[in-house]
């Protein structure tokens, strides 16, 4: 728990050394945005600590307002089925039908908390393991799936600046851990 308070000081320096003229316009966060319990997850503290445009983009979906990952794994195959079927491209029955690889993450309270973006390569077997995005600070669902979409690599769910910091970042520890690169 807390995720935020433990990340954020890190994030908020490594923001902080940016030149003046270098400031991120927006800047993806590996964690949640809206789509929290909270409604307030680690990109929207980011954001607003650091005064910068934020998009949460998260691997694991917090379970709340009926929202669980069974649920949403099955509104997401259903999306790519339906898809395919009607042969347009567009997720039948999503708020979100002009984006065909995301699915609006609305909770019992009728609250669009977020997506499940799932717009990597399908091997016919559904819609695979979607990436979890929501407007973080100052920036909304539908910009926030538009720049998620835009730093993906082809067959990649994670947008690519996510997907190597957690690699280097990863590589890091194991270094650290003596285990070698």
């Amino acid at each position: 728990g807390f995720l935020a308070f433990r990340e954020s000081p890190a994030l908020k320096r490594l923001i902080a050394r940016c030149p003046p003229r270098f400031t991120p316009d927006v800047v993806l966060v590996d964690g949640n945005g809206a789509c929290h319990p909270d409604g307030f997850g680690l990109a929207c503290h980011v954001g607003v600590e650091c005064g910068v445009p934020t998009v949460g983009i998260a691997k694991d979906l917090h379970c709340f307002d009926g929202l669980d990952v069974k649920k949403v794994r099955m509104m997401c195959d259903e999306a790519v089925w339906t898809s395919s079927k009607e042969g347009d491209g567009v997720v039948a029955g999503s708020n979100l039908s002009r984006w065909p690889d995301a699915v609006a993450l609305v909770g019992d309270s009728g609250t669009t908390h977020g997506a499940a973006v799932f717009g990597h390569v399908h091997t016919g077997d559904g819609a695979g393991h979607p990436v979890f995005v929501s407007g973080g600070h100052r920036v909304d669902l539908d910009l926030a799936i538009e720049l998620t979409r835009l730093c993906r690599l082809q067959g990649h769910k994670t947008p690519e600046p996510i997907r190597v910091a957690d690699a280097r970042s990863r590589s890091r520890v194991r270094l650290l851990e003596g285990k070698g690169p």
